[in-house]
């Protein structure tokens, strides 16, 4: 499906799903998390750059890419990177970062397990037990409530023509390796 003429504010689209701002805390294989979601880039943009204002000088980044449109398969870029390198690159590629539905992006404090995903349909999992993160996602406008998540239900998800390309050059950018 040709999705030029589709209004879409996150990586993937449904048009019966709407929901507000919310997040919530969700049981995983590995403890909990936080699960966030909203309709608006805007906001979704303002809580990563927030979350990633709290993290220090120095990052590890691994960043997901889907080579082919309908594989679930993905090439993974792993590396310690400066985080305001981070933020720069992400601030000049947040078309790729933000919506492009075919990328994960992973950030990990080295210094704690605190990591935040930001995954192909643009959710935000922030995996971390301070309750700083809570309070982040509450100043963004985002409420606590537990919903369905999109991926629940079919969708679409929404790529530019370019990804892979810009995909690749984020990898140059950051510095990343690839790894298995």
């Amino acid at each position: 499906m040709a999705t030029d003429h589709i209004p879409v504010k996150s990586r993937s689209w449904d048009p019966n799903y709407n929901p507000r701002p919310f997040f919530f805390r969700q049981r995983y294989s590995g403890g909990f998390r936080l699960v966030a979601w909203t309709p608006e880039l805007s906001q979704l943009k303002a809580l990563v750059y927030s979350i990633l204002d709290t993290f220090p000088d120095s990052v590890e980044a691994l960043l997901k890419l889907r080579e082919e449109e309908f594989s679930d398969r993905f090439s993974r870029y792993f590396g310690p990177v400066r985080r305001n390198d981070l933020v720069e690159t992400i601030r000049r590629n947040e078309s790729f970062v933000f919506s492009d539905g075919g990328n994960q992006l992973c950030v990990k404090r080295p210094d704690a397990d605190d990591h935040i995903a930001l995954d192909d349909h643009g959710i935000l999992f922030i995996y971390s037990d301070s309750p700083h993160f809570i309070d982040l996602c509450r100043r963004h406008g985002f409420r606590r409530k537990r919903r369905k998540l999109i991926f629940a239900d079919g969708h679409w998800h929404v790529r530019p023509k370019d990804s892979v390309i810009l995909g690749k050059s984020i990898v140059r950018q950051l510095g990343l390796e690839s790894v298995e």
